[in-house]
């Protein structure tokens, strides 16, 4: 399955932006946290804490705990 296989409204939610950055990960060999903690960083202006939160497949409460440990205020 290539990106263009799939639907219009995934690539519009920023799906091949965020395969993208999964990629950049795997070639920097960040660790989870390191993954979890920049990915939000980049993609907190774009989503809600429930978009975010699904796309790591955390809860929003886990997120928040995350946000909390490492500093990391809510964009409003």
């Amino acid at each position: 399955i290539e990106p263009t296989d799939l639907p219009v409204f995934l690539e519009r939610r920023g799906y091949e932006r965020r395969n993208r950055f999964r990629q950049e990960a795997l070639d920097k060999k960040l660790s989870i946290a390191e993954y979890t903690r920049e990915f939000i960083l980049k993609f907190e202006t774009d989503h809600t804490e429930k978009e975010l939160a699904q796309f790591l497949g955390i809860t929003t409460k886990t997120l928040w705990e995350k946000r909390k440990t490492w500093n990391i205020p809510r964009k409003r």
